[in-house]
């Protein structure tokens, strides 16, 4: 009975609300419909954008090169994660008393690249291949200048940008000849940053004895207690000591070249990746002239410490030897499928990221392609090596 009641006091009430309040119900009805329509169609935009996005997952932008080779044109394509990196934050201190956020992580990846590289010694390896500690006196004996340099290609300048965008100091010029130049001049900055970097991170090339002389002199310059001229007669003398022929960085001293497990604890992969950016060669070459078949091939030279070539030769598993090239430099080279596999391999991450930070990138990127693509395929690989010739003749300008 009550139930019954209550069910015609609702319907009551509803037809009351329909035509007593008609019009307010209309009003509210209408606002009603407007925020309908605008939650549907930003929600429709937002889906939009999300299928847009789950799209674009997995596709990468490219950088088309064209250029001209005996009156043929050749286009090469180079996926832009292979090259293109972003800065992000890492804690990076130089002596207790300067610290600065700095960092790297490979655009394609989510992994951190401190997880991957240590930049301290990436910049260590790349400065033991192409890097310099230089003391300058001028001609009336009055005046002592410093400088850490790196000189690289103009073609290649990014890698310089890079180094100076995580380090925070320096300057970059370039000059007549193609050839640009990163410097740290300024004492504080040498002091307070470069000086540290390479007191924890050994130089593993005869250039340590170079670095050596630079610290000693900067220190006797800083020294108050020695009068400006003897400052000078000091650091003119230890400027001219000449290094041993036979001289190697102190990190090899009784240490048996052959036993992998020590040189991967000296030659550490982010040494190694800084190294091999300034000074490896990655090219397609003729191994047969009879039949035109052309192979990968891993090459890289240094005038000095072929120790350093040794140790390169026992990670790898290159058989070839060490060999003194033409103008003098100790090189090897190997087209062995095992080797190129291994180096391969060592500079890319799991999800196939590539780990220089510059010109290297792009040269490694379509050697790499090239190799699992079309290996085998003389053709094919007669056309990339036209493309990459390109690159690494502007790259080897220094």
């Amino acid at each position: 009975k009550y139930k019954l009641l209550f069910i015609i006091y609702f319907i009551y009430i509803i037809i009351k609300i329909s035509f007593d309040a008609g019009k307010t119900l209309f009003y509210y009805s209408y606002i009603l419909k407007g925020y309908i329509k605008y939650i549907i169609k930003y929600s429709f935009f937002y889906i939009l954008s999300l299928v847009k996005s789950f799209i674009i997952i997995g596709l990468h932008a490219c950088i088309l090169y064209i250029t001209v080779i005996n009156s043929k044109v050749y286009n090469i394509h180079q996926r832009l994660y292979m090259i293109i990196h972003k800065f992000n934050k890492l804690l990076f201190k130089v002596n207790n008393n300067y610290s600065r956020k700095l960092s790297y992580t490979p655009h394609k990846s989510n992994i951190s690249y401190s997880n991957l590289i240590n930049f301290n010694q990436w910049l260590v390896g790349f400065t033991d291949g192409n890097g310099s500690f230089n003391i300058y006196i001028d001609k009336n004996k009055t005046k002592v200048t410093f400088n850490y340099k790196i000189t690289q290609s103009t073609y290649n300048i990014q890698i310089l940008h890079k180094i100076k965008k995580i380090l925070n100091v320096g300057t970059i010029s370039n000059n007549r000849y193609n050839i640009s130049n990163y410097k740290v001049r300024r004492m504080e900055h040498l002091v307070n940053i470069i000086l540290p970097i390479f007191d924890e991170n050994i130089l593993l090339t005869s250039k340590y004895y170079e670095y050596i002389k630079f610290k000693k002199c900067i220190l006797i310059y800083n020294n108050d207690n020695i009068s400006i001229k003897d400052k000078i007669n000091i650091i003119l003398n230890i400027k001219n000591e000449v290094r041993p022929i036979d001289y190697k960085s102190p990190i090899w001293k009784n240490i048996d070249i052959k036993n992998k497990e020590i040189i991967k604890s000296i030659v550490s992969k982010s040494w190694l990746t800084g190294f091999f950016e300034a000074k490896a060669s990655f090219c397609l070459v003729n191994k047969d002239n009879k039949t035109n078949r052309i192979v990968h091939s891993f090459s890289i030279n240094h005038k000095l410490d072929n120790i350093i070539l040794y140790a390169i030769k026992y990670i790898f598993h290159i058989s070839s030897n060490i060999k003194l090239n033409n103008n003098k430099y100790y090189q090897i080279e190997t087209t062995n499928n095992r080797s190129i596999q291994n180096i391969i391999n060592y500079f890319i991450t799991k999800d196939h990221s590539i780990i220089f930070l510059g010109v290297k990138n792009l040269e490694f990127s379509i050697w790499k392609r090239s190799y699992y693509k079309y290996k085998g395929n003389n053709e094919k690989l007669n056309e990339i090596r036209d493309k990459m010739r390109i690159i690494v003749n502007n790259y080897k300008n220094v």
